[in-house]
């Protein structure tokens, strides 16, 4: 854990030293919103030399692409668990990764958190089949920061299919891409504009 990040940790909650590993665990996959804020506020100015102002809520789009690696990189042995300091970055409502055995309750119980948002009206849960999305993880492997995709075995499966599919289509429907006029501008919403693909004859 690096100098900036002890430094953090001790404005925010100066107890964290004295707790067991279990426990700095527990804290570090639910940090308390105001110690979280005081962390992170602590690491832009002495990593990049920002300060965040009060209401400053967007913080984050003021860093480059460099800096929110080095920022998730530096943080992650305070939010990681275990030896490689893994990381699931989505979220599970107020459930975290040591609240289940195995990764198959996880996914279970993620299933029901996903399904409760897709229909809400009727309350109705599908069956569990196996998530076809990766989850982004981070994770630190022979000493170095990486992200990574965790996926299932229907999801592996998807993709080939997916992929396949996608070259069948190539050769039926030959098309080349063309840039639309929006492309790779943002739009209102902040959403990147949709490319655009023209049908050749």
């Amino acid at each position: 854990m690096r100098p900036e990040v002890r430094q953090a940790i001790i404005k925010a909650n100066p107890d964290y030293f004295s707790w067991d590993k279990a426990h700095q665990e527990k804290y570090g996959q639910a940090i308390p919103k105001e110690e979280y804020q005081i962390i992170r506020n602590h690491l832009y100015k002495t990593l990049f030399d920002i300060t965040v102002r009060k209401n400053d809520k967007d913080v984050e789009e003021q860093c480059t692409p460099e800096q929110t690696f080095q920022f998730n990189q530096v943080i992650l042995p305070l939010t990681g668990i275990g030896e490689n300091c893994f990381y699931l970055n989505e979220s599970m409502g107020d459930d975290g990764v040591l609240d289940f055995e195995t990764w198959y309750n996880y996914d279970i119980h993620d299933h029901g958190y996903q399904e409760s948002y897709s229909d809400q009206k009727s309350g109705a849960i599908k069956p569990c089949r196996g998530r076809i999305h990766g989850r982004w993880t981070r994770r630190l492997i022979d000493n170095s920061f990486y992200y990574v995709t965790l996926i299932t075995e229907a999801d592996f499966l998807y993709s080939a299919l997916d992929e396949v599919a996608g070259d069948y289509i190539n050769e039926l429907i030959p098309y080349d891409f063309v840039e639309g006029k929006n492309h790779g501008k943002k739009t209102m919403e902040g959403a990147y504009g949709i490319c655009v693909a023209m049908l050749t004859g």
